[in-house]
């Protein structure tokens, strides 16, 4: 994932957070996958979402010698920090649970 300039990530479902999505944002650089693999995710911002074939393959072809810049590291920092950060789910579960 790390060494990779495009992971790819299709998805049949779209339930939940997927754990590969979650990987390849955090330690990837460029990240391609479909609808479903993105859908109700606050992780969709940093990706490049094509729903055939012929749509990633065109996304890897124009990815393939784009720098993955600052910015994008940027957005992809926040959006873990805010999401799954441990402390403030935990903070917020535990007010639901008492």
């Amino acid at each position: 994932i790390q060494k990779a300039q495009t992971n790819i990530l299709p998805s049949s479902v779209s339930a939940g957070t997927h754990l590969r999505l979650l990987h390849a944002i955090s330690l990837g650089r460029h990240c391609i996958c479909n609808t479903k693999a993105v859908k109700d995710s606050p992780l969709k911002e940093a990706c490049y979402v094509a729903e055939s074939a012929e749509g990633m393959a065109s996304l890897i072809t124009e990815l393939q010698y784009r720098p993955f810049g600052e910015e994008e590291i940027i957005l992809r920092k926040h959006l873990l920090k805010e999401t799954f950060n441990n402390q403030k789910n935990t903070a917020t579960l535990t007010r639901c649970l008492w």
